[in-house]
Order: structure tokens, then C-alpha cells, then sequence
């Protein structure tokens, strides 16, 4: 980002004393010369007319060396330059490559005080330049490093509109690619600064960084694992889980966890355990045999009251996760019922839900007997977990039983529903008998068998629970595990929870949809783009652009219909080509859009169809539009006759 607005901010050179007017025309070189000699001595406000002149003439010497000089300037006249930025990027691009060691770092120095991400490629080639000497690199790596901090401490608000978004994604875009194009070059420079930096960007860059890192003869692994060795940073959390997908890396990386007690790092770890959906990394956890953070009893991050589900649910899922001895984890999981947070309590709970080893129900038994415990909602869950386990309940204090009578009563509810759903008999877009809060709230069982067969090993009961919590709207409930099913094997898992997850924003959400938009399944790509319009993400057009040029007539007419919404011209000629198209799905799939967008325009393109398609499936589905929009338009009798082949 520059360090001011657009030009429209400095002095015009209109408003500047007429002799700088008169400069702008003139065809002797020498002008920049006597300019750029003069500058430091002028007043400032000459000192921005000149460097207004300077940048209106565009030669390449003078704003070469106007930027190149930028270290030679006091801070007055350093800022002038800098909020010519704009006009400067040809001088930055010859400065760069200038033979001079000190040009090259006057543009390096300008480049971060600019913090402009669209120059920082200038930086990753003054690392791998062969003319670069040791303190240009020096300055470029931390140059890069430095606009990297300032781009992830902005962070996304909310608050912020469809532009800022846009332009945070288009920095992260331009900064990553540096960044990837630095550590190409590895070798030429050895700089930590790009490593480091690179690691903090591995959402964008981490895939390419370890394909790199695990190549045969390659320093760079080791590189890595040095810079892993003291985990303090929490902007690395995203990388070090990556990382256990890497051959190279995995073991260290494992032992680094394992012993790792950083507060800020763990908490780090812990946020982004969403990663753990992946099933590469959750399976290398079993690496991690101990969590020293843990260790020592409840961290007080964890003991805030203030600690959110997402780190509550993310500290349990890790302790599920790693190959730490039973015992160990109840352990842990005492600790955190003894002192964590609500969020943290509640997580642990929903764990031990699915445990029915007897060390678990010890723990559901040591909820109950918690009189002065204030959560009593919790208690009363553990005491209907008990009960639907056979396990002795003790007696507690002040807990409520349920408000509607036995566990097998809320059983029944649940399996009735099921069973219905799964025959058939009802569906996701049908409205639900009783409100999602309803059951909830008349006993937390419910969400325990809703789980079950989120967990479970057939495909078609996890597609089918899926489609359950989209009936009743209640995705919040259980985002960790349609998190972790948007990544499942089976294509048609993955493609209902991406579609589960309109119900869900948030920065997972965004991950896994940018991810969804390239699955190898069509299904799970068009519900990406679907789910897109939901997320209004900054940039979604130009994403969902690139689908139209799609080989499966499903994905493309998902984006055919997005974008007629959002009135991009393109999608209607893509529409028409698709009705013309050779292949019969091709044609049934830009029907689909027809009718789900009444697109009335097209009524003679349907007669047409509905009278001459050659597959009695698209005359069939065009006779069927037609008939629709007849209330309002006549509809041919030709059309008509297409009643025949019904």
C-alpha cells in the first residue's frame, strides 16, 4: 500500500511556480540532471514541484536515480517521494538493476518504506540477481519480510467493505508470489528473513514450499527445521501443521510440538487445528507423543473465561489427535474440566460423548457430582449421557433432569427423525417439524446421536446427516465435523458439506471453499460456487468467471447461473452457447438455468427446443418451462405438442 492516496493528493504541476511548467516540455535530457542535483537543496515546496516534474516526465534516468537517491534524502523530502509512488515504478524496476550497490539499496529502501506489495517482485529479484552484493540482499530480505508482518497485523474486518478485501487478497496475492519466487532461489542468497516469511504466508505458498523442501539433495528442508527449532511465533501455527505432510520435515516437526511450552505459539497451534481435517496431518499427529504445554496443568489462556469455542474445540481436537497413552489424554481432559473455560468444558464433554471407555464415564460421573459447578446444563447432559450408557449416576447437586421426561424418549425423537429423513420422506429444503432449538434445548442428547452419524463409516449416513443439518439450519452446532468432511474421501460427503457450510462464515469457510473451487469432483465444485454468493468474498466474480470455461455442464451452468445474478454479460452468451451445444447434458444443464432463474427472454429459444431437440430429455425439460411461464405467456401449439412424449 502506498503511503498516501492516488496522485490526486500532491501539488499539481499546474499549481507549481511556472518555471517547473516550463520543464515539463523540454526535450534536454540535462533537465534531470540539474533537477535531481537541486533537490535536496530546495524548499519543500519546490522539492514537490520538482519531484512532480520528474515523475510527469517519466524519463527512465530521472526517476531511476530519483529513486535510487532515496537514502540520500532527509525524511521531508524522503516523504514527498514516497507519495509519488504511483509514478515510480519504472524508476523502482531501473534502480533495482542499476550496477551501483547504493542505488540498488535506495530502491530497496524505498520499496519497504512504500510498503507498495505490487514492487515487492523487485525485491525477490535483488535476492537472486547475480549483481546483488551481500547488503542488498540483506535489505531486500527484510524489506520482504517487514511488508509480509505489516500485511498479516492488518488483518480482515469485518467491518470493512467489498474494495479493502479485495485489495488485502490482491497484496497477499502479490506478496506470496515474491516470496515463492525468493525461496527459488534459495541457494543464491540464504536469506532466513524469505523463509520465515514464506512459512507465515503458508496458506498461500505452503504447498509449493514443501514440494521444494522435499526434493532430493535440497538444503532447504534443513533450513527449515532450523528456523522450527524454538516455536514462539503464532504466525508459523499454519505452516508446522502443513509441514507433518512432509517427509523431510514430519518427525521434527512432531518433536518440536511435543516439547514446545510457548503460550502464544500453542494457542496459535490450537486455532488452526481446523488443519487437523486433513487426514495426512491428523495421521502424522500420532507422532506427537507428549504436549508438554499441557503438562503443567491449564494454561490461563485456556482458563479464560473469554477463551472462544474455536480454541476451545482446537485444543481438544489436538489432544484427540496425537498419539499420547489413553491415560494421559483423560488426564488432560480432567484438568481442563477442573479449571478450563465454559467453551473449554463444553468441548471436552462432546469428546468424552464419544468415549465409552471407562476412564471417560469416570469423568461424566465427576461432572454430575460437581454441586457448586454453575454450569447446569452441562450437568444435566453428563447425567443423560450416563444413563443412556447404563452407568451409575451419583447424586448431584441442583442439577435438572430433563424437562420431557426419559432418555429413551429423546432417543426415539431423534431416530424417528432420522428415520424419516433417511427413507426419504421428508427433505433438506422441507421446513423441520419442531424448531433445531426446540430439540436442543429440550435435552444436548440429541446433537450426541447427530454426531454419531457425522462420524460415521458410511458414506450415505454422513451424507444423510449432513442434509439433517441443513434441515434444520443448525451447521454452527457442528462445524467441526462438517469442517472435517469437507475434506472426506468420498466425493459426495464433501460435496454436501461444502453446501452445509452456507451456514457457516468465517476465515475456515473462505479456506475451504477457495479449496472446493478446485476438486477433482464437479459436484463439489459447483456447490463451491453456490456457496460463493452466499460468502459475498471479495473477488468472487473473477473466480467464478474462470469456471465458465469448465468442461463439466454442471459446474458451468452453476456458474452461468451465479453470475447472470450478479448481471455479467459473458454468463448470457456462455448460456446461449450451452442451449446450442452438441451435448445433450450441455443443453439440460443450461434448461436448469432457465428455470431457476424464469428466464421468460428465452421463450422461443425453448419452443424451439421443446418441438425439435433431438433428446426427448431436453424436449421434455423445455415443454416443462414452457408450461410454466404459460400464465403469462402463450405458449405456442407447437410447444405444446411436446405433451406427447410425456
Amino acid at each position: 500500500m502506498a503511503a498516501s492516496g492516488p496522485a490526486s493528493d500532491q501539488s499539481a504541476p499546474s499549481a507549481a511556480p511556472p518555471v517547473y511548467a516550463l520543464l515539463l516540455d523540454e526535450q534536454n535530457l540535462a533537465v534531470e540532471d540539474a533537477l535531481l542535483d537541486a533537490l535536496p537543496q530546495l524548499q519543500s515546496t519546490d522539492q514537490q514541484a520538482a519531484v512532480d516534474a520528474l515523475i510527469a516526465r517519466g524519463r527512465g534516468h530521472g526517476v531511476g536515480r530519483l529513486v535510487g537517491d532515496f537514502n540520500k534524502y532527509d525524511l521531508t523530502l524522503q516523504a514527498i517521494v514516497l507519495r509519488g509512488v504511483d509514478g515510480l515504478y519504472a524508476g523502482a524496476r531501473g534502480a533495482i538493476d542499476d550496477e551501483d550497490p547504493e542505488t540498488r539499496c535506495g530502491a530497496v529502501e524505498f520499496i519497504r518504506r512504500s510498503g507498495e506489495s505490487r514492487l515487492a517482485y523487485l525485491l525477490a529479484a535483488a535476492l537472486c540477481s547475480g549483481i546483488s552484493d551481500a547488503k542488498t540482499r540483506e535489505m531486500a530480505a527484510q524489506a520482504l519480510q517487514a511488508m509480509t508482518a505489516d500485511h498479516l497485523a492488518r488483518g480482515d474486518s469485518p467491518e470493512e467493505g467489498d474494495d479493502a478485501l479485495a485489495h488485502r487478497q490482491a497484496e497477499g496475492s502479490y506478496l506470496a508470489r515474491a516470496l515463492l519466487r525468493a525461496v527459488q532461489g534459495w541457494e543464491l542468497h540464504f536469506r532466513p528473513e524469505v523463509l520465515i516469511a514464506a512459512m507465515w504466508l503458508a496458506e498461500r505458498v505452503g504447498v509449493e514450499l514443501l514440494e521444494l523442501a522435499d526434493q532430493p539433495r535440497s538444503n532447504l528442508g534443513r533450513a527449515i527445521a532450523e528456523q522450527l527449532q524454538n516455536l514462539s511465533d503464532s504466525r508459523l501455527a499454519g505452516f508446522v501443521w502443513r509441514a507433518l505432510k512432509s517427509p523431510v520435515l514430519r518427525s521434527d516437526v512432531a518433536r518440536r510440538i511435543a516439547s514446545c511450552h510457548d503460550e502464544e505459539f500453542m494457542v496459535g497451534l490450537s486455532r488452526e487445528a481446523w488443519l487437523l481435517a486433513d487426514q495426512q496431518i491428523d495421521h502424522a499427529c500420532q507422532r506427537i507423543r507428549r504436549l508438554a504445554w499441557l503438562e503443567q496443568g491449564v494454561s490461563p489462556t485456556l482458563a479464560d473465561t473469554t477463551a472462544g469455542g474455536g480454541l476451545a474445540s482446537g485444543v481438544v481436537r489436538i489432544v484427540e489427535a496425537c498419539g499420547l497413552a489413553p491415560a494421559t489424554k483423560i488426564a488432560i481432559y480432567g484438568q481442563l474440566l477442573a479449571s478450563g473455560s465454559e467453551a473449554v468444558v463444553w468441548a471436552v464433554f462432546w469428546r468424552l460423548a464419544c468415549d465409552r471407555t471407562e476412564a471417560a464415564t469416570g469423568l461424566l460421573r465427576s461432572l454430575v457430582r460437581q454441586g457448586e459447578f454453575s454450569l447446569t446444563d452441562l450437568s444435566a447432559a453428563a447425567t443423560r449421557e450416563l444413563k443412556r450408557r447404563g452407568a451409575a449416576t451419583p447424586p448431584s447437586a441442583g442439577v435438572n433432569e430433563a424437562r420431557d421426561g426419559s432418555v429413551t424418549d429423546v432417543t426415539g425423537r431423534f431416530e424417528d427423525l432420522w428415520e424419516t429423513f433417511a427413507s426419504g420422506r421428508v427433505d433438506e429444503t422441507s421446513a423441520p417439524a419442531l424448531p433445531a432449538e426446540t430439540l436442543i434445548r429440550a435435552d444436548p442428547h440429541f446433537l450426541i446421536h447427530l454426531r454419531a452419524k457425522l462420524a460415521s463409516s458410511e458414506p450415505t449416513d454422513r451424507v444423510k446427516a449432513l442434509q439433517l443439518v441443513r434441515h434444520l439450519k443448525i451447521a454452527a452446532e457442528v462445524d467441526t465435523q462438517v469442517y472435517r468432511l469437507a475434506s472426506d474421501p468420498d466425493e459426495r460427503v464433501r460435496g454436501t458439506a461444502v453446501a452445509t457450510l452456507a451456514g457457516l462464515d468465517g476465515p475456515t469457510t473462505r479456506r475451504i471453499v477457495r479449496r472446493a473451487l478446485e476438486d477433482p469432483d464437479a459436484r463439489v465444485q459447483a456447490n463451491a460456487i453456490e456457496l460463493m454468493a452466499h460468502l459475498d468474498l471479495p473477488q468472487r466474480a473473477e473466480q467464478i468467471i474462470a469456471k465458465l470455461d469448465a468442461d463439466h455442464h454442471r459446474v458451468r451452468a452453476t456458474a452461468v447461473a451465479s453470475l447472470l445474478q450478479m448481471e455479467f454479460r459473458r454468463a448470457a452468451d456462455v448460456l446461449l452457447d450451452m442451449l446450442d451445444d452438441q451435448a445433450s447434458a450441455h443443453r439440460i444443464a443450461a434448461l436448469w438455468v432457465v428455470e431457476r432463474l424464469q428466464l421468460s427472454s428465452l421463450f422461443s429459444r425453448l419452443a424451439l427446443l421443446a418441438e425439435h431437440d433431438p433428446d426427448v430429455q431436453v424436449r421434455r425439460r423445455a415443454g416443462r418451462i414452457l408450461r410454466a411461464l404459460s400464465t403469462d405467456y402463450p405458449v405456442p401449439d407447437a410447444a405444446l405438442a411436446v405433451e406427447k412424449d410425456l
